[in-house]
């Protein structure tokens, strides 16, 4: 998942750099810069576009639907970013065309889910060490 949301990321790497982050921006440039700049190892086939796409966007959105009965505030917030960020990598890498426009909401959860799988593959890394 995190090779695919990276390569996502990667391919519209400008349009994130060129964000407006606003006061947080010189927190969120250098590590967007570090995490893009990583290798995504992903293999070409895996980002070639499937037959059915609809039926992928249908339960991307259906995902996010699930994320309102969430009781926990919380919970549910983090679960939204996190469907809303991949429905985004899924957007951006299966478009055809070449402009790759993204809404605010879109770049903050494709950045903060990104962000998110990048952390958890580092502390991963970590205990492997332990």
């Amino acid at each position: 998942t995190r090779a695919f949301v990276l390569a996502a990321a990667q391919s519209c790497s400008e349009t994130l750099l060129a964000y407006d982050y606003g006061d947080e921006a010189e927190e969120i440039i250098p590590r967007l810069r570090c995490i893009l700049d990583t290798p995504s190892h992903v293999v070409p086939e895996a980002l070639a576009i499937p037959a059915d796409t609809a039926e992928i966007r249908l339960r991307l959105r259906e995902l996010c639907t699930v994320m309102d009965c969430v009781q926990c505030n919380a919970c549910r917030i983090h679960g939204k970013v996190a469907s809303m960020g991949l429905a985004t990598a899924c957007r951006v890498i299966w478009n055809k065309d070449e402009s790759k426009s993204l809404n605010r909401v879109e770049v903050g959860s494709l950045v903060v889910f990104l962000d998110k799988l990048t952390e958890g593959v580092r502390v991963a890394r970590q205990f492997g060490k332990l």
